[in-house]
């Protein structure tokens, strides 16, 4: 009995002194996993911020294809394919022995691409000084052929030709936890730091209908494909490196509503909601741009313009009513970016025009989408710079073909000493009921080629093509004034004589002189709208990243989850 009392009072004193030693050593434990996790988390986030900030083209995963200046020919371009995002294998949490179940979730997060600056300010044989903002850095490979460098940053599994595996990862599906693990060797997530050149002859092997390149393929780190017997995954694995200890440390988290995997790390544009455009050009009375806080907007985005507002002075707190709301935004029925009018009355929003397919037409033809009245009398055109976040509404140029002969008989005006001639805005616009009363021209931004009347009569020079002179008042031979009140141009006083109408070639034969050519930008807006955009920015990647470390005693997960706005600087110039 007496041995049972001693027994237990020694199992009581070694608790007491042996438990609270055994839990310092695992507090000690979780802190240096903590620890570990991170000062993984800030080298990464630290290189990133770096590299990122620095880079001089920021490429987003939207699927489209871009030209940038080749690096060491400036007057040459190369294409670039942009990806659609980068595929996440995910394993079949409920079942990991069933390889059926396999299937991959794509992020458009989870991966960017970027171009790094290089220093050199001046290459051999090029001519002195800058001659591209900043210079990319380029790979001369064995047959002399330059190529230019792409790093990206992604995540992807530390062995491509594995399953997803991870003992410490913890699930609850329909009140059950599971533990995935598919067989005893970890393959979790990291991050990773790749960099190479888009005219690697490996990458074209297998482009698609498309003619999109490997590289730029969702499936890059996963390709089983092979070249020259060796498989593209094992490529991009030997040409990649780890950004973080991979030991113990998972960067994704499992989303019990989808039931997958999703990325804890984000590099994405960011989100600028409601952001008030300022003038950025001033034309008559009414700026004929405006430019955003931030300039690489990415697809997609919307511009809203405000116009004709009103103020209700018997709100007490004068609450402003606008009659007339215009907005661009894309159609995904085609992906054009196009202009909508907003009724107030009837909610209605109705497309006036397709700008994409005007920046398309060499014409620049303008063509209305509606017939109503209230969209024809009364549209708002304008067009977006996506990459300087500007919103043009100099629309143009147009070019109109005035015989001189309709000139020199316009009636004589006295008010302003010389022949007046309007100037047909709208003329060549398919869908106007008649001419927009609010259109007007661009100051500034006006063209004249007439006859010259200046030379003899006798001298070849008499009636050839020149550009006119702008005056401010009485224009004489070969010079010509504008009223931009009422959109007309003025030429040469009755006094003076009338403009050419035929001419001597060299040939000595008389025929007519060719046409006075009117170029002109006219603008819709007034001074008085308010014009407003929300757009995600590549000028501003929001990082964040989320790190998991876990302690091989407890099983347990040490998060540290960072998060930034990386300002890259030189891709706005």
């Amino acid at each position: 009995m007496e041995m049972l009392v001693v027994i237990a009072i020694t199992a009581i004193l070694f608790g007491l002194i042996f438990g609270p030693l055994v839990q310092s050593f695992n507090l000690t434990r979780q802190a240096n996993t903590q620890v570990e996790a991170q000062d993984a988390a800030r080298i990464a986030l630290d290189q990133v911020t770096r590299e990122l900030g620095d880079a001089m083209i920021v490429f987003d995963n939207t699927g489209t294809i871009r030209q940038i200046r080749d690096s060491i020919t400036p007057t040459e371009y190369k294409t670039i394919y942009v990806g659609t995002g980068i595929d996440l294998p995910q394993p079949d949490i409920r079942n990991a022995t069933d390889p059926t179940r396999d299937f991959s979730a794509r992020s458009i997060t989870a991966k960017i691409d970027f171009i790094v600056p290089d220093n050199v300010l001046q290459d051999a044989g090029q001519p002195q000084g800058i001659y591209q903002p900043v210079v990319p850095d380029v790979e001369v490979d064995a047959q002399g052929n330059k190529h230019q460098w792409i790093v990206r940053y992604f995540i992807g599994l530390r062995d491509p030709s594995r399953r997803y595996s991870n003992q410490y990862l913890k699930v609850n599906l329909d009140n059950k936890t599971y533990r995935y693990n598919s067989d005893q060797t970890e393959n979790t997530y990291i991050l990773y730091r790749v960099q190479f050149h888009p005219d690697d002859p490996r990458f074209h092997q297998f482009d698609n209908a498309d003619g999109m390149p490997q590289y730029a393929l969702p499936n890059f780190f996963y390709d089983k494909r092979e070249v020259n017997g060796v498989p593209l995954w094992r490529v991009w694995k030997e040409m990649s490196t780890a950004m973080v200890p991979t030991d113990t440390v998972d960067m994704v988290r499992f989303d019990n509503v989808l039931e997958q995997l999703v990325p804890g790390v984000t590099l994405a544009p960011t989100m600028i909601p409601n952001d008030s455009l300022l003038p950025d050009i001033v034309g008559n009375d009414a700026p004929t741009s405006y430019k955003a806080t931030h300039a690489q907007w990415t697809y997609p985005f919307t511009v809203g313009v405000y116009h004709e507002y009103q103020i209700d002075f018997a709100d007490p707190n004068r609450t402003v009513y606008f009659n007339h709301i215009y907005f661009g935004q894309f159609d995904p029925a085609d992906a054009h970016f196009k202009i909508y009018k907003y009724d107030s009355a009837t909610g209605l929003n109705d497309a006036v025009f397709d700008v994409t397919e005007y920046e398309r037409d060499p014409n620049k033809t303008i063509r209305l989408l509606s017939n109503s009245p209230g969209v024809t009398n009364d549209p708002m055109l304008f067009t977006v710079e996506p990459d300087s976040g500007k919103v043009n509404f100099a629309m143009g140029p147009v070019t109109e073909d005035l015989d001189p002969a309709d000139i020199n008989n316009e009636m004589f005006n006295p008010q302003v000493g010389s022949r007046r001639v309007t100037v047909p805005i709208y003329k060549k616009i398919i869908g106007a009921a008649q001419v927009n009363t609010l259109a007007r021209l661009v100051v500034g931004k006006i063209q004249v080629i007439g006859p010259n009347a200046l030379a003899p009569q006798s001298d070849p020079a008499y009636g050839q093509a020149i550009p006119y002179r702008r005056v401010n008042a009485s224009p004489g031979p070969n010079e010509y004034a504008v009223d931009y009140v009422r959109n007309e141009i003025y030429f040469n006083e009755e006094t003076q004589g009338d403009l050419p109408t035929r001419r001597r070639n060299s040939g000595g034969e008389i025929v007519d002189v060719e046409p006075v050519k009117v170029t002109y930008f006219f603008q819709t807006n007034q001074p008085n709208d308010l014009v407003r955009a929300d757009y995600h920015t590549k000028s501003l990647i929001t990082l964040n990243l989320a790190v998991r470390k876990y302690d091989r005693a407890s099983s347990t997960a040490q998060l540290l989850e960072l998060t930034d706005k990386i300002r890259v600087r030189n891709v706005v110039r």
